[in-house]
């Protein structure tokens, strides 16, 4: 029996709200490699929608540990976004 994937141009942001993907099969639309490190030793690559990697929150914000910050929304935002 032949399988068709599920289209969809962008994947929801956080794992709670991807969950209904879950052992599905999608074509997902446009997204970039942001991450390659556990590519040898787990088999993992890390994906991000559109045509840029993710930038790392200390590279475009000073560090701070106050939940409200710059820095710790964009580490929010870039976890919600990723796809391992």
């Amino acid at each position: 029996e032949e399988v068709t994937p599920l289209k969809v141009d962008q994947l929801p942001d956080g794992n709670e709200a991807r969950e209904p993907f879950e052992h599905m099969l999608i074509q997902p639309g446009e997204h970039t490699v942001t991450n390659n490190y556990s590519l040898n030793q787990y088999g993992e690559v890390g994906l991000v929608p559109g045509k840029e990697a993710l930038r790392q929150p200390s590279d475009v914000f000073s560090p701070s540990t106050d939940p409200n910050s710059d820095i710790q929304k964009l580490t929010k935002d870039n976890a919600d976004k990723l796809v391992t």
